[in-house]
């Protein structure tokens, strides 16, 4: 007895298109999870932390210096820390420290917020630029 074969098997071609697609696959890949490695955007290194209370600017650090420090606003008091280029929220006050949960930042564009505290931390280049916060583009 012999075994029937479908009849379909790869052709060369076949083999191309998936390489093709694969290697499509790893460069989106790359511009989703590697976004300032492969778009070439200058990093300056002078990273600032900007801390905005009630949507107005209050302070601004350097990333680069280790800095703990305590913000007290009406509506609550956080405490954050900048240690090895990061800003990490390290205590509240508030009720769900979805601020606390959210990690280190070191990024331009970067935030931590606390909305129970209207307090809002910042990742932004030396020059101030948002890393993606300013617009594309005007239309009038």
């Amino acid at each position: 007895m012999t075994k029937k074969t479908s009849g379909l098997r790869p052709l060369p071609g076949d083999w191309i298109l998936l390489c093709l697609l694969s290697a499509a696959g790893l460069l989106l890949t790359g511009f989703l999870y590697l976004p300032g490695a492969l778009s070439g955007a200058p990093s300056t290194g002078d990273a600032q932390l900007e801390i905005y209370v009630d949507g107005a600017l209050q302070e601004t650090l350097p990333l680069s210096e280790e800095t703990e420090k305590t913000v007290s606003t009406s509506h609550g008091t956080n405490t954050f820390r900048i240690r090895d280029g990061a800003a990490s929220m390290t205590e509240a006050n508030c009720g769900d420290h979805t601020c606390i949960r959210t990690g280190g930042i070191s990024r331009a564009g970067e935030t931590i917020v606390c909305l129970p505290h209207r307090l809002v931390l910042r990742i932004a280049d030396g020059d101030g630029k948002q890393g993606g916060a300013a617009p594309d583009a005007v239309v009038r």
